[in-house]
């Protein structure tokens, strides 16, 4: 299993090399509710207002900068122990959508390229390549406790989308 998870990260690693040129963005390691502050705007919209624990944050790659927020991350092990359902688990892909959605608006309506930032990054975020490094990165962690059959599980299932 182990050498079989090295060279699909191998593999999703040299597809996400395409995106790593140019500068580096600025990559908040616990990036959650919990460290940003909001102020409702005149229509009684929450508005982003501020971000607080910054001593994690590092000049990272597009990859690191790629992964979801932790408020609308999928945590696969929270899942398969059945700690949240299909349900929760839906809901969850929903504000992805809504986040991809609006960073491709964004993106859009700017008229001038970000200098060093993939121009296309919304199709970057849920590609299949960062979906499987992030996956590998984040479970093949003991702490997690995942298992390589939950590893093998997601990665085959994975796998399959990624244009080799």
């Amino acid at each position: 299993m182990s050498m079989e998870v090295c060279e699909l990260y191998k593999r999703a690693a040299s597809l996400l090399a395409d995106h790593c040129s140019g500068s580096f963005p600025l990559f908040h390691d616990d990036f959650d509710t919990h460290n940003a502050l909001f102020q409702r705007d005149t229509e009684g919209n929450l508005q982003l207002t501020g971000i607080l624990d910054w001593d994690s944050a590092l000049a990272g790659s597009w990859f690191q900068f790629c992964a979801f927020p932790t408020l609308i991350a999928v945590r696969w092990p929270l899942f398969e122990r059945g700690r949240y359902s299909q349900f929760v688990l839906d809901r969850i892909k929903r504000r992805q959508d809504i986040f991809l959605q609006q960073l491709r608006e964004e993106e859009s309506a700017s008229q001038t390229p970000v200098p060093g930032r993939p121009s296309n990054l919304y199709s970057v975020f849920d590609s299949p390549a960062v979906r499987v490094a992030d996956f590998i990165i984040a479970y093949s962690d003991p702490y997690y406790e995942a298992g390589g059959e939950m590893l093998r599980k997601y990665l085959s299932a994975w796998k399959k989308d990624i244009d080799w």
